[in-house]
């Protein structure tokens, strides 16, 4: 069972040092640091909006506060601006950031809280 944040950030970050491995072995072998910046950049702008989430989501939760509606509305349009952000800096320095990458850098969380899943009902 997920605890509760702090236990998918610290599996988060688990999973982060696979796919990294993953990424500089395949970085080695094609010589592109793209693959393992553009994941880099990816999981960082994944982090910060997971911790968006959870800090809106405790405050709405935590006060009294008359029109949750705007925290959450404000954080889904930051949330979403900083993918873009990203998706942008991938499309406009493709050199540095692989689309690609960033994409999958973008699931870390995702994925990270699937796999807690998965094995707390015995997978």
């Amino acid at each position: 069972m997920i605890k509760n944040e702090k236990q998918i950030e610290k599996e988060s970050v688990k999973i982060f040092v696979i796919i990294s491995m993953v990424m500089l072995v395949l970085t080695i072998l094609r010589k592109d640091i793209s693959l393992l910046l553009g994941f880099m950049l990816g999981y960082g702008i994944n982090f910060i909006n997971y911790q968006i989430n959870v800090s809106s989501i405790s405050y709405i939760v935590d006060t009294e506060f008359s029109s949750p509606r705007i925290v959450a509305i404000f954080g889904f349009f930051v949330r979403f601006s900083l993918y873009a952000v990203g998706f942008f800096l991938a499309v406009s320095l493709p050199t540095i950031f692989s689309l690609y990458t960033v994409a999958i850098g973008y699931l870390c969380i995702r994925l990270t809280i699937y796999y807690l899943e998965f094995n707390k009902k015995g997978g």
